[in-house]
């Protein structure tokens, strides 16, 4: 029988320049990880220039990080695991993001969720379980010493970001689930800077021995934010075979609005290619993930050039979306008993 426990988890208040901790429940399987993110943006003087990353109350977040006991087992931009979750929607989703730079107050609020547990999936293959469930997982959001930079290109205007606030729910397995996941989710993030033109700029993905299912690629600048005139065109590679670009560089924005027809979310026509999320687990079949031997040099060339979008550091991001083998797992997805692995 399929469960839906879930727990709130008590409001988090976001300070700049303060990580925001959200702890998070130990003792069962996570499947996901619903976040509720609000702020309010105050003008007060009408000299805004641009808004910047689409207005959403998730830019004004440095990095999401899931820290268990010391160590994070998972890192990137928040904005890139909140179009990830965009990609995961099975329709349009609701939100409040700044669209007006006139006088006024606006109410940002926008949800995303770090599916654990393949949505789509039929099996329990992946979900989180902390390895000690004595030590504390937590949630942690950076917010950006200056929160309203990330929303517009202020000017001479003055504009005030207050009340950030962050409400998470849980989602956990049945209280009776003796079932070991296979996969355990991870998540790591790699950077490349665009200094020059180039068709044939590489940047090597740290997969390891994990499976590999899915990428979210963004483009920006460090002082503009999100844009979409670095990437011309791309190809997804190893020393052996070519997964995306077979016989050459696939158009980029082609590839950002082939997505419409996998995803239920607004994939493309939001953010005109800015973001882009490539599932390799589609319909939540990890048979389609991918799994290339660490010495074949898994990689991403990129025909790219600096944005022409203003002045500062041109770079791509690739957040990685990686499933780890959980080694106490048998062939029967119990616990395998041995002196590595006893029985709690």
């Amino acid at each position: 029988m399929r469960e839906f426990s879930s727990v709130q988890i008590p409001r988090v208040v976001g300070v700049a320049g303060t990580p925001a901790e959200v702890p998070l429940r130990t003792s069962r399987d996570t499947r996901m990880v619903v976040i509720t993110a609000r702020a309010t943006v105050t003008i007060t003087v009408a000299a805004v220039t641009a808004i910047r990353n689409l207005g959403s109350v998730f830019a004004i977040f440095d990095r999401l990080r899931l820290n268990e006991g010391g160590p994070d087992t998972g890192t990137g931009d928040p904005r890139s695991f909140a179009f990830a979750s965009e990609f995961k929607r099975g329709s349009a989703g609701t939100s409040t993001r700044l669209s007006s730079t006139a006088v006024g107050v606006t109410n940002l609020i926008e949800r995303m969720v770090i599916p654990f547990e393949q949505l789509q999936a039929v099996l329990r293959e992946t979900r989180y379980r902390v390895a000690n469930p004595g030590v504390r997982w937590n949630l942690i959001m950076d917010v950006a010493a200056d929160p309203a930079a990330r929303l517009v290109t202020i000017g001479g205007a003055t504009v005030v970001v207050s009340a950030i606030s962050l409400d998470v729910r849980q989602y956990v397995a049945g209280a009776n689930d003796a079932l070991l996941p296979v996969y355990a989710p991870r998540y790591r993030q790699r950077e490349l800077g665009i200094s020059g033109a180039g068709t044939a700029q590489e940047i090597e993905l740290d997969v390891g021995r994990d499976r590999l299912r899915g990428l979210t690629i963004l483009q920006e600048t460090a002082t503009t934010g999100l844009v979409s005139d670095i990437i011309n065109g791309f190809r997804l590679i190893d020393d052996e075979d070519q997964y995306i670009g077979e016989d050459g560089t696939i158009t980029w924005s082609d590839l950002a609005a082939d997505q419409e027809f996998v995803s239920g979310g607004n994939v493309f026509a939001g953010n005109n290619g800015s973001i882009v999320h490539l599932d390799f687990a589609e319909a939540g079949r990890l048979s389609h993930t991918l799994n290339t031997p660490r010495e074949r040099n898994l990689r991403c060339v990129f025909d790219a050039q600096p944005s022409v979008a203003g002045a500062g550091a041109s770079r791509i991001r690739i957040l990685s979306h990686l499933l780890s083998r959980e080694n106490a797992v048998g062939a029967n997805g119990r616990r395998v008993v041995s002196l590595d692995n006893p029985i709690p």
